[in-house]
């Protein structure tokens, strides 16, 4: 864990914070930004990385308690590592809601450990590409997103989703639900090509898209807990758990103040 833990952290630094002008630590309300999506991305990284640090603590022969507040602490220090690096770069700096977030997300995969020995509500993610069809906001997603599948998965905000993945079965037993049917919330936003709004300069030029609305949207869906699933070998089932922090593709009812309830046959 700690070789893990320091590589990734320098290999961080080389790979992206080097490049950057350092400064003396600072803070930087980023709160309004991106309509939170990238805190709900603080949430899902923290509380995935709690999930796992927990987990290989239990493996190691701790109690589930100790794993609980250890690895908890683990996931949060982990993710919570990359505000000190942000603080200390003149182009960011730290953000007290992404520290939050960090401490929701891990504190979520606790808290459940520490009450069931296990985890019933899922922090989880899924993605899909966006077609950009108008040229200028296609070149401006490319400079803010990246072009290629890889980079847009990690980095673009208009096609990630958020949910919140509640197994059924041990809140409802007398319903008789599958233990790997889960029920799932999730949170979207579309028509992000700035921070704080669609305003940025290209060439000199100021360019201002106000006709592109700025839309938050929330769905209803299922998903399955592969947590659950017994595939009969141990690294299958290890794959299985690794995999169950990605929301698995069903049908879903979507809503936003722009397009109403819409339903959509299959949503990722």
């Amino acid at each position: 864990g700690g070789l893990v833990y320091g590589g990734t952290m320098l290999g961080l630094n080389e790979l992206w914070y080097k490049q950057y002008t350092r400064s003396g630590f600072h803070f930087f309300n980023d709160n309004e930004e991106w309509l939170q999506i990238d805190k709900a991305g603080h949430v899902h990284s923290a509380y995935f990385e709690s999930v796992w640090s927990i987990n290989s603590f239990k493996w190691a022969g701790l109690s589930s308690s100790k794993a609980a507040f250890l690895g908890g602490g683990v996931g949060f220090l982990y993710q919570s590592t990359i505000e000190l690096l942000d603080g200390f770069s003149e182009k960011w700096g730290a953000s007290s809601g992404d520290i939050i977030s960090n401490a929701m997300g891990s504190s979520l995969a606790m808290v459940q450990e520490l009450a069931w020995q296990e985890q019933r509500i899922y922090v989880k993610y899924s993605f899909h590409p966006v077609v950009y069809d108008d040229d200028q906001l296609n070149e401006r997603a490319k400079k803010l997103y990246g072009s290629s599948l890889y980079e847009t998965f990690l980095k673009d905000y208009n096609g990630q989703t958020y949910w919140i993945s509640l197994n059924m079965a041990p809140f409802f037993k007398s319903a008789k639900i599958p233990d790997w049917l889960n029920m799932a919330i999730g949170y979207s936003a579309d028509g992000m090509y700035g921070g704080f709004k669609n305003v940025w300069e290209e060439n000199g030029t100021e360019i201002i898209r106000d006709d592109v609305p700025r839309i938050r949207q929330y769905y209803l869906s299922f998903d399955i807990n592969l947590a659950k699933l017994d595939p009969g070998s141990r690294v299958i089932k290890t794959l299985l758990s690794l995999l169950n922090h990605v929301k698995v593709p069903f049908s879903a009812l979507s809503f936003d103040n722009k397009n109403g309830f819409r339903f959509h046959p299959i949503f990722f």
